[in-house]
């Protein structure tokens, strides 16, 4: 049985993808701004993995969901893309088996090239891909789903990204680590925030699938003002990353896109209908990460 392209896309979230490509961009701009290294080879290798395994995990995310969600047959039929399409378990199984096995094959070649330090970051990030959304206590269904995500991603990705192109004159010590965690911090918590509209928008259809969510636990109103504070807290990180030249002065850049992330969080703010509310959370991502790439490449190009 063969799937429609459409229906693929959707099954991988591949609007998604973004999320994985840019802090894999953004890790490499770090390397060569901070230590003049760039490894093309890695650098290639770790950004089809870092997309394939994306994917991998939302294939699995969307077969899970359609699996646990055996309480809910409205959430099987009219939401999830798996019930929606009627697609074939078995079929979707095997796509996300393929996926998650080339990322491993490339993840291994990564390892034999730059050594076990990998092994651990990436075994961390499987894992992790794994368990959100299977599991006895699947991380989406609790309320860790957020900044779980938002970590492995934003600074994970960021990180490993670094190390690719760095292993041979670097090692993961605190002195190399921690400057790379303030770096990423924007990205980290735009990554998130995108999660928690993703449960404020769904606070309804959560409680019916018996997820006990971040916004379960505090509440819309607090999730609402944690969201903002978010983004406030992450360009704090790019402003102080800047000012202790772990990044470069274009970076401020990014701060001219202050009032489009205000105008889309203030929209959440009053209306948290996923169709119209979710879409601007998620352009936001999208903008904070563009603009990163961008102002960031600027830099190097006056560097």
């Amino acid at each position: 049985m063969f799937m429609r392209l459409p229906v693929f896309l959707e099954l991988i979230e591949v609007q998604s993808l973004t999320a994985s490509i840019l802090p894999v961009i953004l890790g490499s701009f770090y390397s060569y701004f901070r230590y003049g290294l760039i490894d093309w080879k890695n650098f290639i290798i770790f950004l089809i993995a870092s997309v394939l395994f994306h994917m991998a995990v939302n294939v699995h995310d969307n077969l899970q969901d359609y699996l646990n969600a055996d309480k809910s047959e409205t959430f099987r039929t009219k939401t999830n893309v798996v019930g929606v399409n009627k697609l074939d378990t078995k079929l979707v199984l095997t796509i996300n088996i393929i996926l998650f096995l080339i990322s491993t094959v490339l993840g291994i070649i990564l390892v034999i090239n730059t050594g076990w330090p990998l092994l651990a970051l990436g075994v961390f990030s499987f894992l992790i891909g794994y368990f959100y959304a299977s599991g006895p206590y699947p991380i989406n269904r609790t309320p860790f789903a957020e900044p779980v995500s938002g970590f492995t991603m934003g600074f994970i990705i960021f990180l490993i990204a670094v190390y690719v192109n760095t292993y041979h004159s670097y090692s993961l010590s605190w002195q190399f680590v921690w400057p790379i965690f303030i770096s990423s911090g924007l990205t980290m918590f735009a990554i998130s925030n995108m999660l928690l509209a993703n449960t404020i928008c769904d606070e309804q259809e959560d409680i019916e699938l018996e997820r006990k969510t971040l916004v379960y636990f505090i509440g819309k109103p607090a999730a609402l003002k944690l969201l903002a504070f978010s983004y406030i807290t992450g360009f704090a990180f790019l402003i102080v990353a800047v000012i202790l030249n772990f990044m470069p002065a274009s970076l401020l850049l990014t701060l001219l896109i202050i009032p489009l992330v205000y105008r889309n969080t203030k929209f959440i703010f009053h209306n948290q209908n996923k169709r119209t509310a979710f879409p601007r959370i998620a352009q936001n991502l999208g903008v904070i990460m563009i603009a990163q790439v961008l102002s960031f490449a600027i830099g190097l190009l006056f560097n």
